[in-house]
């Protein structure tokens, strides 16, 4: 194996240690530290994808970071190694016994504390095979083209990225797939040992599409579900997509690729929402229900007003949910990573998550942005003039010191809402915030308490 490219003998020997250990690796995996299914040669990939890491440590273990049912022995494994190179523990127990879900809450935590842009978000296009109704990025003019980034510029962007410490990517649109030089990018963060995740619609996850990912496997593809039948996606989507998508679906998921579906309520779902999410649930793989919709950009000439259901079938909604769908966490889960985060749960100044911390969004056209539908007029910056690394400076700087709006500090919900300017975009630049939100928020907490009392 070829080692001349890693830039410094650190890497090259941590590579070479790796090399060494591969085959016992593959050969004797224990069993019993495999609780969720069998070491199969989807996972073999990820490893092979930090073998054949050609840039810089970080490629390499962000790639064994792909290792998601494994980590408790992939810690015990690799970490004597990274903490040779200079990885410090972060608590008094040994490494060896450090479970998944706390050696992801760390890097996260450690990523944020340190302005690391560890997860980033590339939004291919705005163009879409679909035209979707409730879609806040997807435009129907097909002149954008000439101002999409190509191939090229997207490969820059992930490589001054990778070079600042990403370890973790998502490739969406519009339709991602849809981009011309699709397959380049993504087999350009596989190849570099990024852990990668797809969004699509699922259209043109033919055959095709489907050999090529169970040779290269993304981290996750995530699929979004539409509707129940023909009646519902073209009332959803404005194209019968229903049997093309559900059979793609099926081939993906009997190819053993880690599909996830998605499921987005809407007014215009409304009529079908309970049986998309029964239909997304017959796949046996995990199903995730959006909670909320996204404010359309103001170029789609979409609002959401138009787009939001009422109160009582949101409820509804949340409650089948909860009857239908297994979690996709559980409290244990949500509990560690609260505690494990350890932030005060308001501050004058700083946003909670992780937007603009340890993550980072570049839309279509090259902006920027703490995550994919931040308002700019809070935080953008444009790493195409000026560089990845300054713009992920002037984004993080503008959200760590953004000053959370004064209501938030008296509001009964300040324990429980995070505010965030996606959510608040009529007032999130003057630090104000959107009432009609704050009033939904509160009337569902209070439906949760009535609910949780009557039970």
């Amino acid at each position: 194996m070829d080692f001349l490219r890693f830039n410094s003998s650190k890497i090259r020997t941590f590579a070479i240690v790796i090399r060494m250990s591969h085959e016992s690796l593959l050969l004797n995996y224990p069993a019993e530290l495999a609780p969720r299914k069998g070491f199969n040669e989807q996972n073999q990939v990820h490893i092979g994808a930090a073998l054949h890491a050609q840039t810089s440590f970080h490629s390499v273990f962000g790639a064994v970071q792909g290792l998601a049912g494994y980590m408790d022995w992939a810690c015990a494994f690799f970490m004597p190694i990274l903490t040779v190179f200079g990885y410090q523990k972060t608590n008094k127990r040994s490494m060896d016994k450090l479970p998944y879900r706390e050696f992801i809450a760390m890097m996260d935590e450690r990523t944020r504390e340190a302005d690391v842009p560890y997860n980033g978000s590339f939004e291919l296009t705005p163009l879409c095979n679909l035209d979707c109704k409730m879609c806040y990025v997807h435009l129907q003019d097909p002149s954008v083209r000439h101002r999409m980034l190509s191939g090229e510029q997207w490969i820059s962007l992930i490589q001054q990225a990778i070079d600042e410490g990403m370890m973790e990517a998502l490739l969406t649109g519009g339709e991602a797939m849809t981009h011309p030089a699709f397959w380049d990018i993504y087999m350009y963060l596989i190849n570099h040992g990024i852990v990668t995740q797809v969004k699509t619609n699922g259209l043109l996850l033919n055959e095709e599409a489907i050999k090529r990912f169970q040779q290269y496997p993304p981290y996750k593809l995530d699929i979004s579900l539409y509707g129940c039948d023909s009646e519902s996606y073209v009332a959803v989507t404005g194209v019968d997509a229903y049997e093309q998508v559900v059979r793609h679906i099926r081939l993906a998921v009997e190819a053993g690729l880690p599909v996830h579906l998605a499921v987005t309520p809407s007014s215009y779902m409304s009529p079908w929402t309970e049986r998309v999410m029964a239909l997304a649930g017959s796949f046996g793989v995990s199903v995730g229900v959006n909670d909320s919709l996204i404010d359309p950009h103001d170029n789609t000439g979409r609002k959401k007003a138009d787009l939001d259901i009422p109160l009582e079938e949101d409820m509804s909604i949340k409650a089948k949910t909860k009857e239908m769908l297994p979690p996709l966490y559980d409290a244990a889960d949500h509990e560690f990573f609260m505690k494990r985060r350890n932030r005060p749960m308001l501050s004058d100044k700083g946003l909670y998550c992780s937007a603009g911390r340890s993550g980072f969004a570049i839309n279509w056209d090259g902006v920027m942005v703490p995550c994919l539908a931040f308002p700019r007029d809070v935080a953008c910056a444009y790493p195409l003039r000026d560089g990845f690394r300054q713009a992920w400076r002037e984004v993080n700087e503008a959200v760590k010191n953004y000053e959370i709006p004064q209501a938030c500090h008296t509001c009964e919900l300040n324990d429980k809402c995070h505010y965030c300017p996606m959510h608040h975009q009529k007032g999130a630049a003057q630090h104000l915030c959107d009432s009609d939100y704050c009033n939904k928020l509160k009337a569902i907490y209070k439906a949760f308490q009535k609910t949780e009392k009557n039970n």
